[in-house]
């Protein structure tokens, strides 16, 4: 687990890897999601995790199997984010949010500013990158989820 990004030790992609693509795989992500989704801080009972996002089938072999977006007030502990498993992996997050990815998107609102109207209403970070590749006239990569905001 890196700052916010779960990986699976994947069979044929990891190279230790164990779990089997396909069915394990899913069934696997798919408790990991909801157990996620249920952890509560142990002194508070607050939940710690407020959005658990799979990154798709597709996706690159770089990216993580699951994108796990904090509560405020929460964060994946520094040494995650280098390969270390620390006892606390979870831990209360008491500085200001400083563009670290760790808190869930839709508890840190942004602002796109452009020079035209965008046709989308409710424009997301990952549309910025497909807008900027449909600019420049270039097709965005199949796994990409974002649209094109002009």
């Amino acid at each position: 687990m890196g700052l916010n990004g779960l990986y699976l030790n994947l069979a044929g992609r990891e190279k230790h890897g164990i779990v089997a693509p396909g069915a394990e795989r899913d069934r696997i992500l798919e408790e990991l999601a909801r157990r996620l989704r249920e952890f509560r801080d142990p002194e508070t009972g607050e939940l710690a995790i407020a959005d658990v996002r799979p990154v798709g089938k597709s996706a690159s072999v770089f990216a993580p199997d699951l994108i796990v977006g904090y509560a405020p007030g929460y964060r994946a502990s520094w040494e995650t984010a280098l390969g270390d498993v620390p006892a606390d992996l979870i831990r209360i997050n008491t500085d200001a949010w400083i563009g670290d990815h760790c808190i869930a998107a839709a508890a840190v609102p942004g602002v796109l500013l452009g020079n035209r109207r965008p046709r989308v209403s409710d424009p997301q970070l990952k549309d910025l990158t497909v807008t900027i590749l449909k600019e420049f006239g270039i097709a965005p990569d199949a796994a990409m989820s974002g649209r094109a905001v002009y």
